[in-house]
């Protein structure tokens, strides 16, 4: 709070830019395409002295970086944060290429029609939401 009224601004505002220019850390792995989309906020916050038009197009970013608690969000907390959400997320995809990949293993009992055509339904939704998981992960490379 100290930091804020030193430089007159209100606490809430002061968080919200502090939370803008931390996204610029290369500690967060901002794609090419988030890295321009910030830096366009931070001189649209510069020119208008105002973050509170500006953060909503930042907030779903800021979320995806630190979740939605916003704890780790001092310096030294920011690697070890996000190197945390990293491996859980690398963790669960794994465990889903694995199961998906086993799936070939599974004996196959006699099963009614009904269920035989419910069972292929569950495995076309799944394998759309494999794809728009797919288009999902290619969208954060570019």
């Amino acid at each position: 709070m100290v930091a804020a009224a030193s430089i007159g601004i209100g606490y809430m505002a002061y968080l919200k830019i502090k939370r803008l220019v931390m996204l610029l850390e290369p500690a967060t792995g901002l794609s090419d395409s988030d890295a321009v989309m910030v830096r366009g906020v931070v001189e649209k916050v510069n020119k208008t002295n105002q973050i509170i038009p500006y953060y909503p197009e930042v907030q779903p970013l800021i979320k995806k970086v630190w979740g939605t608690t916003m704890k780790g969000m001092k310096r030294r907390g920011v690697e070890k944060r996000r190197y945390r959400r990293r491996e859980e997320y690398i963790s669960r995809i794994l465990a889903l290429s694995a199961a998906c990949e086993r799936s070939d293993e599974i004996e196959i009992p006699y099963l009614p029609q009904d269920d035989m055509k419910e069972c292929l339904k569950g495995i076309s939704a799944a394998i759309s939401a494999l794809g728009k998981l797919k288009k999902r992960i290619r969208g954060a490379i570019s």
